[in-house]
């Protein structure tokens, strides 16, 4: 083993003995380098070379379960609320008589966003653009994590941004090795940006979306995925009005929480959370629902309702990207990745 400084006894016992001065200046020099960046420490888990070669292939993955609605090689590459919510929609178009993913599009400028870990469970950013068949095209992050060495690398969280948006992803800060910051709780309150209370504040202004004149909190912007939403969710339960819709929503608990965020170039945090949608619908005749329902132009659920009277539930996930600028302004929601995860017919 070289430059572990072991030596025999017999070797110690016959080399000349350094001068005091000399060897004080060697271990100065010594702990010197130990202080420096990236010098005498064993290196990070996953370099940024290493983590786009684990993009490349993640892609890959997802290019061949969505070509033939492979739920076993989507958890190959999946895990989470990104498999929990892709899963069950490859089971609807199943359903649905569909033999692949209809939206097809090719993956470019693909970047990723490495913070320096020493442990388990590790994670990064990755980053990429979507160009469709027709032209339309945006940009897509995804979390990716590993618990333990044993585990594979895979997506928890899949988020879109059209490129249209008013809303941008905001820029990750990278030092000059290529490696993100990814921030610590103590960081994160320093900007106010705590992800559950974020989320918790989310969900009880979705929450009041049946009152127009309800006030946002002060710590959100208004925006696509605030003032927008509610106002798009009022209008969606005023047309269903005669089924008796109502909407309850909660920052979501449990697997589907994240802590993860990131350090912006102008100082700011991108970081995610999660808020899930519980829809209650009354159907009565002479109303009917035909198999599968639909939320929103997605596909729930096969169910059928042609008689009596029914009542049918639907949770949906949302996972939202919150772009928290610094010096205490407003945070924006600027991207999200929805889909059901639960549905049911109750009597």
């Amino acid at each position: 083993m070289a430059g572990t400084g072991h030596a025999s006894s017999r070797r110690r016992s016959v080399a000349p003995r350094a001068p005091v001065a000399a060897v004080t200046r060697v271990l100065a020099v010594a702990v010197l380098v130990g202080l420096l960046p990236g010098c005498g420490h064993r290196a990070p888990l996953l370099t940024p070379t290493a983590a786009r070669q684990i993009l490349q292939t993640e892609r890959q993955l997802n290019e061949q379960a969505n070509g033939a609605l492979d739920i076993d090689v989507q958890d190959r590459h999946e895990t989470g609320a990104a498999a929990r919510i892709d899963d069950d929609a490859f089971r609807r178009l199943r359903e649905a008589g569909k033999t692949a993913v209809p939206d097809v599009y090719q993956v470019s400028a693909a970047r990723t966003f490495v913070p320096r870990q020493y442990r388990y469970p590790a994670e990064f950013l990755g980053q990429w653009t979507e160009t469709y068949a027709g032209g339309a095209h945006g940009t897509s992050v995804g979390l990716f994590v590993r618990p333990t060495p044993a585990d594979p690398w895979r997506a928890t969280l899949y988020l879109y941004t059209p490129s249209d948006s008013p809303d941008p992803l905001p820029d990750l800060v990278v030092d000059r090795d290529g490696y993100a910051t990814r921030l610590s709780f103590d960081d994160l309150e320093r900007l106010n940006a705590n992800p559950d209370r974020l989320a918790r504040e989310v969900a009880d202004f979705w929450n009041g979306y049946a009152d127009p004149a309800f006030a946002l909190t002060p710590m959100l912007a208004p925006g696509t995925w605030t003032t927008t939403r509610n106002e798009e969710t009022r209008g969606d339960v005023a047309k269903k009005s005669v089924q008796n819709q109502v909407e309850q929503f909660s920052a979501s608990p449990g697997p589907y929480r994240y802590d993860s965020a990131y350090r912006t170039r102008f100082g700011g945090a991108l970081l995610f959370i999660s808020v899930v949608e519980h829809i209650v619908v009354a159907v009565v005749p002479p109303m009917s629902l035909v198999t599968p329902v639909d939320y929103r132009g997605r596909q729930v659920l096969p169910l059928a309702v042609t008689k009596g009277a029914h009542e049918v539930w639907v949770d949906v996930l949302h996972l939202i990207a919150v772009d928290v600028p610094p010096g205490g302004r407003q945070a924006r929601l600027i991207d999200g990745y929805s889909g059901p995860i639960a549905a049911a017919r109750v009597n």
